[in-house]
């Protein structure tokens, strides 16, 4: 069995329980799946996402994707209106809920803040 001890929460797994793809992006970044997850949301945030591409509002973790007419949208299409913290607004109706980052380990919400509030 392949055990691994995640670099950031201590929790420890059996690699060899997961799908094989799974467990070498695990061993690579030494993270556990909770922390490999957060550590893939904020990369794309970073990255790919830009600074109005999500928001983060209490702790909850919201990406922004672009208006489409097709069936699937995030919340059913609901409108959100965002309220950046450095001003600016964002009304999106597809947006998708990743998690709470409170729930996972502190160091997270450290390199995750609060981006935005939620104003309609």
């Amino acid at each position: 069995m392949a055990k691994l001890k995640c670099s950031i929460c201590g929790k420890e797994l059996d690699t060899d329980e997961l799908i094989d793809k799974c467990s070498k992006e695990l061993e690579h970044h030494k993270l556990c799946f909770i922390c490999n997850f957060w550590r893939a949301q904020h990369e794309a945030d970073i990255n790919v996402r830009g600074e109005h591409g999500y928001a983060i509002v209490n702790g909850e973790h919201h990406v922004l994707l672009p208006h489409t007419d097709g069936y699937f949208k995030g919340f059913g299409g609901r409108v959100f209106k965002f309220l950046f913290f450095d001003g600016t607004i964002v009304e999106c109706d597809n947006v998708w809920y990743q998690g709470n980052i409170n729930d996972a380990h502190p160091h997270w919400r450290e390199i995750m803040p609060d981006n935005a509030k939620i104003i309609k």
